[in-house]
């Protein structure tokens, strides 16, 4: 009976504390995913290149949790070039450092591709670059070329195998909202998928 006794407290207390910190993790939730998300840069930032070798970003919406980060770091680690790699759940973003004479940007683009991730470059400088995704149906080519052309669309990324587009354009230039229109120029339905 003590020991039940003993056990129904510690959950009431555990409970009690877990729900007076809740409104305290909430608000500082921002602040600690903004620091990780710093300390996860300067992990790699930092990093030692050797001659011929640059760092890349991508922000790969389709990282949903640790397996996909694992899936991510695993499929792009064995790329040709590919000399590190570090993706992060939270922010999404993927940074690889890779050397120069054995791959670049889009091959690194086609990797991803392999997996069936679709991703486009991440403007590491540039917190007015917003990131969108679509599920589309026509021609890839067409629509990477009719999309670059808008003014504010900084990449895209087609899939042809999954009908994937990503989308980094300027928000200050740009609303998801023109993106669609752009789209629809195309005579081409999208459903915004991440």
């Amino acid at each position: 009976m003590k020991t039940y006794i003993l056990t129904l407290f510690v959950l009431v207390s555990f409970i009690a504390n877990s729900q007076s910190q809740e409104t305290n993790v909430k608000s500082s939730n921002t602040a600690n995913t903004n620091v990780q998300f710093q300390i996860f840069l300067d992990s790699i930032s930092n990093a030692t290149l050797v001659k011929g070798e640059k760092i890349a970003y991508f922000k790969a919406n389709q990282i949903g949790c640790g397996g996909c980060v694992k899936k991510v770091e695993t499929n792009i680690g064995k790329a040709e070039g590919v000399r590190i790699v570090k993706a992060d759940q939270i922010s999404k973003i993927v940074v690889i450092a890779y050397e120069t004479s054995k791959t670049d940007i889009e091959k690194l683009k086609e990797d991803f591709k392999k997996f069936k991730y679709t991703v486009p470059k991440f403007f590491i400088n540039e917190p007015d670059v917003k990131y969108v995704a679509y599920d589309v149906h026509a021609n890839a080519e067409k629509i990477q070329k009719e999309i670059l052309s808008v003014k504010g669309i900084r990449d895209v990324t087609v899939n042809p195998e999954t009908k994937a587009v990503s989308v980094a354009y300027d928000s200050k230039v740009l609303s998801p909202e023109r993106i669609d229109k752009a789209f629809k120029k195309l005579d081409e339905s999208t459903a915004v998928v991440f």
